[in-house]
């Protein structure tokens, strides 16, 4: 991950859509997805296959702090930044 996670907006002609759909979006089907869909019971209440699962967060809160992602939980446990809350 780039030090412009923690970037307020994103540079000139940046394809948010586009960048979620080849970057962020496959991490998110092979690491996340088989415990944190809305498909079955989320671990810890967490969904992460909708943008409102990301903001409003399972039991410990949002999971993605628009703005700064840096300091988003899902960031850091993707990143293995806490180790309590470490993801694979």
């Amino acid at each position: 991950m780039s030090a412009s996670l923690g970037a307020v907006e994103p540079p000139s002609g940046f394809d948010g859509d586009g960048f979620f759909t080849s970057q962020i979006q496959p991490i998110l089907q092979r690491s996340c997805l088989k415990c944190h869909s809305s498909d079955d019971d989320p671990e810890g209440g967490l969904a992460l296959d909708f943008r409102t699962g990301w903001i409003n967060g399972g039991e410990q809160g949002p999971a993605v702090v628009p703005g700064d992602l840096k300091n988003s939980p899902l960031i850091q446990a993707i990143r293995w930044l806490d180790e309590d809350t470490a993801m694979p």
